[in-house]
């Protein structure tokens, strides 16, 4: 019999790789496949999309952006708004009259989404407004404390009174505010005044970075955290490195959550579609370089470390707001690959939850 020496090459690469392939399958595997989610899950697991409301057009209907988040499997949505102060020496919280156009969106928007029958999360924040050199909301320095809290305790009155009316499943008291979460006595006085306004529930929204230094805990039911971690140093970190980062960070915040003995939760986790995002996600100006790949690697890898947690109880995707498409470079899902990950963890955990 005679044997073609021109084969003998093929099938020695043929033999390599299918020894590889048995001995190490996991090379193999499609890189965007979730892995089954356990038997296992958190029954109260908080699926959910934040919606900023960034409109500066107080008349604009979020209604069509809300039935877009129901779309994708969400059971909640975060709703977002912003007031102001000055500077950061500021003793004065902005708000509108109470007629004003821009409490009527807020409540619009609130019961358009309870007629879609999403939970809600409701999360104001407070932004300096002439911002000096790198302050932002977690370096406030109020020059006399007892002014600032009593302009928040005003700001709150009225918003609790709009949660309530509105059955706000979840309202944060306060967001990332790194250089006044030492008043503890302050906290729990603004605290216990909304829970005589407000019967949902409540937490405080803290930034990644001083999750240790919360110290009214006991006066929450939830404590929230904005999740902007950076993940490497590097503009092109492989996925191993991106898991690494995560499952590194999933293990702080358990620890924590023991500790503390509250349920932790994600009130924003984004990644722009940007080059180098994972560095410093919090930063939506770190390119101009489009990257829907290295956004999709990030959720992935997010979700890759906290859907197999019995102890996970959720999380708010930032953000929805943004015309988004293959050439955004802001924060939204809309019209991007990362977002056929959101949809099959949220689906394949309803369709679980239905099961049970």
């Amino acid at each position: 019999m005679h044997f073609d020496k021109k084969l003998i090459l093929p099938l020695f690469l043929l033999l390599l790789f299918l020894g590889y392939y048995f001995i190490f399958p996991d090379i193999f595997k499609r890189r965007d496949i979730i892995e089954p989610i356990p038997e296992r899950i958190n029954p109260e697991l908080m699926k959910g999309i934040v919606l900023g409301l960034h409109s500066k057009d107080y008349h604009f209907d979020y209604f069509n952006l809300l039935k877009e988040i129901k779309s994708t499997g969400a059971e909640w949505v975060g709703i977002n708004v912003k007031f102001f102060q000055d500077c950061a020496s500021s003793t004065h919280i902005q708000r509108p009259p109470l007629t004003d156009p821009f409490w009527q969106q807020i409540n619009r928007t609130m019961k358009q989404a309870k007629v879609l029958d999403l939970k809600i999360m409701f999360l104001p924040i407070v932004l300096i407004e002439h911002p000096q050199k790198k302050e932002w909301r977690g370096l406030l320095a109020p020059y006399d404390k007892n002014e600032w809290y009593e302009s928040y305790h005003e700001l709150f009155e009225i918003i609790g009174h709009i949660c309530e009316n509105n059955q706000v499943d979840l309202l944060s008291v306060g967001s990332e505010f790194n250089s006044l979460q030492i008043d503890q006595k302050k906290w729990i006085e603004v605290i216990r005044n909304i829970k005589k306004i407000y019967s949902g529930k409540i937490t405080y929204s803290c930034n990644w970075d001083v999750i240790d230094d919360i110290y009214f805990t006991d006066e929450l039911d939830y404590l929230g955290i904005t999740g902007y971690n950076s993940l490497t140093k590097k503009n092109n970190p492989s996925l191993g490195e991106l898991q690494q980062a995560w499952d590194k960070i999933k293990k702080e915040i358990l620890r924590v959550q023991k500790e503390k003995n509250i349920p932790v939760f994600f009130t924003e986790v984004g990644y722009t579609s940007q080059n180098g995002t994972n560095k410093d996600p919090w930063n939506y100006n770190i390119s101009q370089q489009v990257d829907l790949e290295e956004q999709y690697d990030c959720y992935l890898t997010f979700i890759n470390a906290w859907r197999n947690e019995p102890e996970f109880h959720g999380v708010f995707f930032y953000d929805w707001f943004g015309i988004g498409g293959k050439k955004d470079i802001g924060y939204t899902l809309r019209g991007k690959p990362a977002l056929s990950l959101v949809k099959q963890w949220y689906s394949e955990n309803k369709n679980q939850k239905n099961e049970n």
